[in-house]
């Protein structure tokens, strides 16, 4: 599946100077625990579509409102703020309460924050609640995916521990882990959660059973820290962390088996960051970047090989310190939009959506939009829940009133593309257009009956190409003497062998075999045969010498005459052997 993204040229600004210099403000990037320091509150879900977030870390945030539907630069000064007096480690929405708000604290508390409706006028310093347990900071919280104001925290004591806000209480401690607790995750049923630690474990937890880990198996090797999110209906845990060699990984735990390591795994990139993981269940998306970065990684996950499916990724030229997505019902489904988020830049906040591309937009594209959950519905509480009790989201479609199912199309028949019958009369046939072709090669190239070169080769006697070849042989031999004469065995041996591996080495004639491993004698016998005296050998043959000192090249020259001439005498061969083949009434 190819994704794209667009970021909007509008974007919502955000302010400069909304903290006091009195308590300065640390970037996102810079917090104590793994916090994305940028959410949205479940009020994005609603038609305004309105983002009310928070940004920290710091023991003030600063609190934006707004209407992704509305961009604009928001003043710079007189915004209010949340007094948490303490620097934020980690904070979290109530899916169940768009107004309460979750703050975990370097003291080892966790505030309980109630937001007025319609969004902060006054700044708050006092928070509904405060929990109290944990015996060092606290790293990370999450709210229970089924049941109302069920909270769970991990903190830098090594425990896990879940919360009641009906009872304001602590009502399960989970234990078993020995190093720090990077993060941890519900699974979407609600029954289970998963921890990935510090000492490289993945761990898997039935709260309601045990207080000890039901599994646990190897995770990433790096200690820079790791994200943890359930994908493909809870049967797989990804995990996203580094390697020995501080390398960005991505990990794909089978849930029924820890022990057994990861299923797959997917190299990104190295970055001291981690990667924040965001997985949507109705198309298996999984969007992930880090703080700091510049380029937002999109993955299909599949549960079977090769469970990664890398889709295309969005990059910007400037690097961000966050980013949130809002719910799935915040999505133009008109323009196939399967992903919405809001990216905080260094004085910007900027919708950025991830799309498919469809060719029929004006249908609703259902196989890219199942139903969704309605998360923010619950239908049980913290004790329900604790005393044995499970929900289960109800589902809500996403496509509009006056949009038909892409599924329920009518079905275009193939168009026919009709010719004027002028066209039809005149189309040729492909015997037509055969002979067209061969007439215009024959009038460009020419009917051309000229005989063969072959054929207009006379020839000469082998005895005339023996004398020719003993000439230039003894003059060779007299100039570089056995040098030459091995020079020209090795020439005839390696010219019979091509031949012969081509399948055409054809009988050799006297002249040519008598050459074959010739001695001085040999070549003395020749000259005796040829009736030539060495004076008309001198003054037939003088050409051959084009200097008289022999290390000038002379000899060279030679082994190149003597080669040309065995050439010549093959083809001479060659042609009488075709002609002594040929059927007697075949010759004039």
């Amino acid at each position: 599946m190819r994704q794209e993204a667009w970021s909007s040229s509008s974007p919502l600004s955000s302010p400069t100077s909304s903290v006091s210099s009195a308590a300065p403000s640390r970037s996102p990037s810079s917090t104590s625990g793994l916090s994305s320091g940028f959410l949205p509150s479940p009020s994005a879900n609603q038609s305004s579509r309105a983002i009310t977030s928070m940004l920290g870390p710091s023991s003030k945030f600063r609190h934006l409102q707004g209407a992704l539907s509305q961009p604009g630069k928001l003043p710079d000064t007189a915004l209010p703020t949340i007094q948490n007096s303490v620097n934020v480690a980690d904070f979290c929405w109530d899916p169940f309460d768009s107004h309460r708000l979750v703050v975990a604290g370097d003291d080892a508390k966790i505030r309980v924050w109630q937001i007025p409706s319609g969004g902060l006028v006054d700044t708050l310093t006092d928070p509904e609640c405060i929990l109290q347990g944990h015996t060092e900071k606290i790293y990370s919280v999450r709210f229970h995916p089924h049941a109302s104001g069920l909270l769970a925290s991990s903190s830098y004591d090594l425990t896990v521990r879940l919360w009641s806000l009906e009872s304001r209480e602590e009502v399960t401690r989970l234990t078993g882990h020995t190093e720090q607790i990077f993060a941890m995750a519900w699974s979407p049923d609600g029954k289970l959660l998963a921890t990935v630690c510090k000492d490289g474990k993945v761990r898997l937890y039935d709260p309601r059973k045990s207080t000890s880990p039901i599994q646990d198996g190897p995770g990433p090797e790096g200690q820079r820290g790791a994200r943890v999110v359930w994908v493909c209906d809870g049967r797989f845990l990804l995990v996203s962390g580094f390697d020995s060699r501080s390398e960005r990984q991505l990990y794909l735990f089978s849930a029924e088996s820890l022990a057994s390591g990861p299923v797959a795994s997917a190299q990104t990139d190295v970055s001291p960051s981690t990667l924040i993981p965001f997985y949507d269940p109705d198309t298996s998306l999984l969007i992930l970047t880090g703080k700091g970065d510049t380029r937002v990684y999109v993955y299909e996950i599949v549960p079977e090989a090769p469970y990664f499916m890398e889709c295309s990724s969005f990059h910007s030229s400037e690097p961000h310190k966050g980013m949130c997505f809002l719910p799935k019902m915040a999505c133009d489904v008109r323009e196939v939009e399967v992903a919405r988020a809001a990216r905080l830049g260094k004085s910007t906040v900027e919708p950025v959506a991830f799309r498919v591309p469809r060719v029929k937009k004006e249908f609703f594209q259902d196989d890219v939009f199942p139903e969704t959950a309605v998360w923010w519905e619950t239908s049980l509480t913290a004790a329900d829940w604790l005393a044995g009790s499970d929900g289960e989201h109800q589902k809500i479609s996403l496509k509009p009133r006056d949009m038909t199912p892409v599924s329920e199309a009518p079905k275009e028949a193939p168009v026919r593309k009709y010719l004027p019958s002028s066209v039809y009369l005149e189309e040729k046939t492909d015997e037509q257009k055969k002979e067209e072709l061969l007439s215009a090669m024959v009038a460009k190239l020419g009917n051309r009956e000229d005989p063969l070169p072959q054929e207009l080769y006379e020839g000469v006697d082998e005895d005339e190409w023996a004398k020719f070849l003993a000439q230039i042989l003894v003059m060779g031999v007299q100039v570089v003497g056995r040098a030459f004469t091995r020079a020209l065995r090795q020439e005839f041996a390696a010219s019979r062998a091509a031949a012969e591996a081509r399948g055409k080495a054809g009988q050799q004639s006297a002249a040519v075999s008598s050459y074959t491993g010739m001695t001085l004698q040999e070549a003395q016998q020749i000259l005796n045969i040829s009736q030539l005296s060495p004076e008309e050998i001198q003054k037939s043959y003088e050409h051959l010498f084009k200097v008289n000192d022999k290390a000038a090249g002379g000899s060279f020259y030679i082994q190149s005459k003597v080669v040309r001439a065995k050439e010549r005498l093959d083809e001479e061969l060659s042609i009488q052997q075709q002609h002594q083949k040929k059927p007697p009434d075949q010759h004039p």
